[in-house]
């Protein structure tokens, strides 16, 4: 809202507050090859692990995966990352089955009920799974938040409660957004 109001008093007019987002279709049809190989044919919650997480400490961490872990008992979730590793990646690759969209077409994939990272999908494709997930989750990831934004997509936002007033003013203006601190994530559970 800040940067709105900026350029407004620039008197540059802005007749669009809502985010824009096309999805490629260049993309379309590796999004179906994806949700065939991985058995997604239903609702799902998307979650977004990458290096934000780093400032998070252990107990966080499992916090983290207790949350992963319960949202999977109400709903499939499918785990993405960006295209970097983080401090946690390991972590998270030891519990959940890993798959890395770089090798994707030489995996021998059979997965039914389990939780599953998708790692290093890039930002048109990760846009197919965020257009038809029921609820998007990062850690202020920008593209998880515009994108979903566009879209029309339930946001949840987790970060560290002193970052709320820094990071608030990149958050969409139209926007099913809510934000969580890591200390209340176990509250995402009520907006599953």
């Amino acid at each position: 809202k800040i940067y709105i109001d900026l350029l407004e008093k620039c008197n540059l007019k802005i007749f669009e507050k809502k985010n824009i987002y096309i999805l490629q279709d260049n993309q379309k049809n590796n999004y179906r090859y994806i949700k065939e190989k991985i058995n997604l044919n239903e609702k799902f919650c998307l979650f977004h692990l990458d290096e934000k997480m780093n400032q998070l400490n252990k107990n966080e961490i499992d916090a983290v995966d207790n949350l992963i872990n319960d949202i999977f008992k109400k709903k499939k979730i499918i785990l993405t990352t960006g295209i970097f590793d983080f401090k946690y990646t390991n972590y998270f690759k030891k519990k959940y089955k890993s798959i890395d969209f770089n090798n994707l077409n030489n995996s021998q994939l059979n997965i039914k009920n389990e939780i599953i990272i998708i790692e290093k999908l890039p930002v048109d494709l990760l846009a197919y799974f965020l257009k038809d997930s029921d609820i998007n989750i990062s850690f202020h990831a920008g593209p998880i938040v515009n994108i979903s934004a566009a879209l029309n997509k339930k946001i949840v936002d987790i970060m560290p409660k002193h970052k709320f007033n820094e990071l608030g003013r990149w958050i969409p203006i139209i926007s099913n957004y809510k934000r969580y601190s890591i200390e209340n994530i176990n509250k995402i559970l009520n907006d599953i």
